[in-house]
Parts: C-alpha cells; sequence; structure tokens
C-alpha cells in the first residue's frame, strides 16, 4: 500500500507546479464561476417551491471561500515556497470547510 502524497493533484500535478500562478487564478475565478450557474438553479428551486437550503449553504460557501481561500492563497503564495500543489490543497481545504461549517 502506497503513502499519500502531497506531490499528487488528481493528474495536474505537471501543470499546476509549472505555474503556481494559475493556482491563485483559480482560486479567484472558480467561487465566482461556480457562483452563476448555482445563483440560477436556486432561482429555478424557488420558483418551484422546492426547499432552498443547500441551495443557500451552497452560494455561503462559495462566497467564504473566494473571500476567505484567496486571503489564504496569497498569504502562502508571498511567504512560503511556492508549490502550487499544496496551494492548491490548501484551498480545496478551505472549500471543504467551508461547506462543513456552513
Amino acid at each position: 500500500m502506497t503513502g499519500f502524497s502531497f506531490n499528487t493533484f488528481f493528474g495536474l500535478e505537471g501543470q499546476i507546479a509549472e505555474y503556481p500562478e494559475v493556482t491563485i487564478f483559480g482560486a479567484m475565478f472558480l467561487p465566482l464561476l461556480l457562483f452563476i450557474p448555482i445563483a440560477v438553479i436556486g432561482w429555478i428551486f424557488r420558483k418551484l417551491k422546492f426547499n432552498m437550503y443547500i441551495i443557500h449553504v451552497l452560494m455561503y460557501t462559495l462566497l467564504f471561500t473566494f473571500i476567505i481561500g484567496t486571503l489564504t492563497i496569497f498569504i502562502l503564495f508571498f511567504i512560503t515556497d511556492k508549490n502550487g500543489v499544496k496551494l492548491a490543497y490548501c484551498w480545496l481545504t478551505v472549500l471543504v470547510g467551508m461547506f462543513f461549517s456552513a
């Protein structure tokens, strides 16, 4: 059995390690890009009078991940070794933490 390695990220480690700035770009714009379809789905659910709890959780998660995740990535990028894979894992941890705390 092999151990977990922080040098792999779903097969994208080559691109992320080569350009760690892409991680900052993704951390800033991925929540904004995901916010739009979730808002449309929420609008449809509201028209159909469905429960909106999970939509609200996803929207708050993306909002707080945009604010806190981007701040975290900027701090880690300028202070640490600029390893894009570790930055991506840190951002993913912020996203999952925001989802489960909402």
